[in-house]
């Protein structure tokens, strides 16, 4: 299933090594700085099972006492930069794990400027255009209709028009804010696929696939159609998006893909969007190319058949002396059902999700 292949990239892009013997879930620092009621720098106390204690040094954002309890328990003697929330009673932190190191605090200090006045931001062209300011408009506006003066429309041309920057981390701040506004604009990001920057390309295909409208499927198809062989993230990510735009459409450029061995999530979305012809292809991959990842994709779209799956089909897939196994097996076993296989399930209704 397409799940399976875009798991590490999921489990790595949640977590971070914090460097504090413990693991945090990596929230941009905007967003941190956007949704806090108090920012401290401070050194963890005491601790206890559930809990620690911090002392603050400095008050960065807010009111807050020298000494604050908050509901994670961080080593004794760690310093670091907390992000609170008023709560009933008293301040908390803002995540879970709402830490950050020290050496962040003057970039903390800077989206705490920008929060504190956007519109100063907004009104100078320059300050306007930073990456820092396009970021935090995303997540000082995503759940307002206004703030400082500026409105949510207001804030949307701003970004509409910030997509051509020539900064590309200007640009990838304002597909980023795009979205954090719930706005599904494929239409005015479409261009960036041409983008000569990889990381506003990569940002602008997993943007349109969020924005889940058919008007991105051929320019999708066009920049696969111009990949060469091989496992790339930009296959990766267009597999991805086609999936969650859903056009079947997009089967016969995929199936030219498999067909240049550009694999990743190719396959994948194949294996989602495609039809028995598809399946032949995918076959045609593993029994000639000897392919893992296309086999995974057979597997998934004879889940969608009337076939069963065969016992033989789940044993081990690879030997060092001959390669991939069952190979003549596979060949065998189209030959006796390609005439009556046929596709019976959608992949929602096979797989259950992406």
């Amino acid at each position: 299933m397409i799940c399976r292949a875009f798991l590490t990239l999921l489990i790595s892009s949640l977590l971070v090594a914090a460097g504090y013997g413990t693991s945090l879930v990596l929230i941009p620092l905007p967003e941190l700085v956007a949704r806090s009621d108090a920012i401290v720098a401070a050194t963890v106390s005491e601790q206890f099972s559930n809990s620690c204690t911090i002392t603050v040094s400095e008050i960065v954002l807010g009111a807050a006492p020298h000494e604050i309890s908050v509901s994670h328990p961080y080593n004794k003697g760690i310093h670091g930069i907390f992000f609170l929330v008023q709560g009933k009673d008293q301040l908390d932190l803002v995540y879970p794990a709402a830490l950050v190191l020290p050496e962040k605090l003057q970039y903390v200090r800077s989206l705490v400027k920008i929060r504190s006045s956007p519109r100063q931001y907004l009104t100078d062209p320059k300050l306007a255009s930073t990456p820092e300011f396009l970021e935090m408009l995303g997540y000082l506006l995503r759940d307002r209709e206004a703030l400082d003066g500026i409105s949510r429309q207001t804030a949307m041309n701003h970004l509409r028009a910030s997509l051509g920057a020539s900064d590309p981390k200007a640009v990838i701040a304002t597909i980023g804010a795009l979205r954090n506004l719930d706005r599904k604009d494929s239409e005015a990001v479409l261009p960036l696929l041409q983008h000569p920057d990889l990381d506003v390309r990569l940002d602008a295909i997993r943007y349109v696939g969020w924005a889940q409208d058919q008007v991105a499927t051929a320019p999708l198809c066009k920049m696969l159609d111009g990949l060469k062989g091989g496992n790339s993230q930009e296959a990766l990510e267009i597999g991805a998006a086609l999936v969650k735009i859903g056009d079947s459409t997009a089967v016969p450029s995929l199936e030219q893909a498999i067909k240049r061995n550009v694999f990743g999530g190719t396959s994948g979305a194949l294996a989602w969007l495609g039809n028995e012809a598809s399946f032949e292809v995918l076959l045609e991959a593993v029994t000639q190319r000897e392919s893992l990842n296309a086999l995974d994709a057979v597997m998934d779209v004879l889940s969608r058949s009337n076939k069963p799956v065969e016992a033989w089909m789940k044993e081990p897939r690879w030997e060092s002396s001959i390669g991939l196994t069952h190979k003549q097996d596979w060949i065998n076993w189209w030959q006796e059902n390609k005439a009556d296989f046929k596709i019976i399930k959608t992949a929602k209704e096979a797989y259950g999700t992406e």
